[in-house]
Parts: C-alpha cells; structure tokens; sequence
C-alpha cells in the first residue's frame, strides 16, 4: 500500500485513484503545514510500502521528508518535485519564484538525505491542460510511471 499527500488532484489523484494508496490531505484531516498532522501521518504510514510527498504547500513538502527522516527513517519516500527547481526562471515567469525555493528546498533535502527526488516538466493534468494548452507535456501516465518506479 502507498501513503500520498496531496491525493485530491493532479498527479497523486491519478495514483491515488488507480493504486492501492491512503491518502493524507486536508481534505481528510492532515495539515502538512501543521507539524502535529505531519506526525501523525507518519505514525499511520509506518505499515505501508512507500510514501509519496506530492503536495506542495510553502516548505511543509520539505518539513514533512524531514519529519520521515527524523521519525521513520527507513520508510521508502518519493518526493515529486519539479523542472522548476532545474532552471533559471526567466523575467515573464517570475510568478514562480516561491514555487521554486519550495522545491529547490525539497530537492536539497533528498540530496542531503539520500531520497528519492522525481521531476518533469509540464503534465497534462486537467489543470494544465486548460491554463496552458499550448505548451508541450507528458502524459499523466508518464509521470506516475517515474515516480512508482524511482
């Protein structure tokens, strides 16, 4: 069974939605903005398989792989960053610039702490599909398949 944060859209609804998972969101009752919710997430995961970090609020994404290293350090986690975190923004996207320290962050920690870290570009998740039509993505399937197998 997988454990995955942020399993109410995008990517992790797909996984969540098509895998045997338990999913963690404030939809449900766990805040990973709040530190005693992260807690508990990690004490009702130590059974499952692997977890997925895949919502990103501020730098709870990193506190939370911080709170698995702390409490269940040999918990398989798999952290879904992003491209952003890759590259130089330019000047048009300089909207993304708390996203990027969010991830650049997460990304720092999975290197310090030896985690899995995944990432891509664009996915063709609703939400992209009608923001950015006309920008190049890979498929939903695409990104769950790099995630599960990392």
């Amino acid at each position: 069974m997988i454990g995955i944060t942020g399993h109410t859209s995008g990517i992790a609804k797909h996984i969540y939605d098509n895998y045997n998972c338990r999913g963690f969101s404030r939809s449900n009752g766990y805040d990973i903005n709040k530190p005693e919710d992260r807690l508990r997430i990690i004490n009702e995961s130590k059974h499952l398989d692997m977890f997925i970090n895949s919502a990103c609020s501020g730098y709870s994404q990193t506190h939370l792989l911080e709170d698995f290293v702390k409490y269940n350090p040999t918990m398989k986690v798999v952290n879904v960053g992003s491209r952003v975190s890759e590259i130089t923004l330019p000047h048009t996207h300089k909207h993304l610039t708390n996203y990027q320290k969010y991830k650049r962050s997460l990304k720092a920690a999975c290197e310090k702490y030896g985690y899995e870290y995944v990432w891509f570009g664009y996915v063709a998740t609703e939400r992209v599909k009608k923001e950015l039509p006309h920008v190049s993505k890979i498929t939903i399937e695409e990104a769950v398949n790099a995630i599960l197998e990392s």
